[in-house]
């Protein structure tokens, strides 16, 4: 519940908010572990990145189409091995399916 401290490896935190729909991971209704969004410098803080960890880093971006156009040519020559752009048009059909409903 909203206000709840859970722990996350070493560190407790309080819970700030629920999302009803996580625009990230799209329709998708089963996982096979919860998700969790928290600020990136606090990560490092919970003892959980080591080796054999699976964290997966997402930065969803909004705003005009020029805008939002412009950050992916940007970013498209930036990527590091591993790294990865989507959006509508490449996405996974879960994730597809989100970015349409937000367009």
């Amino acid at each position: 519940m909203v206000g709840d401290n859970v722990a996350i490896g070493v560190r407790n935190f309080r819970v700030a908010a629920i999302l009803q729909q996580d625009p990230a991971h799209g329709g998708v209704l089963f996982s096979f572990a919860p998700r969790l969004m928290m600020q990136l410098d606090d990560v490092a803080a919970t003892g959980l990145v080591q080796t054999g960890s699976h964290i997966s880093y997402h930065l969803l971006v909004a705003g005009g189409a020029n805008a939002v156009q412009g950050f992916k040519s940007w970013l498209s020559s930036r990527l590091a091995r591993g790294e990865r752009l989507e959006d509508v048009t490449n996405a996974r059909p879960e994730i597809r399916t989100a970015l349409e409903k937000t367009q």
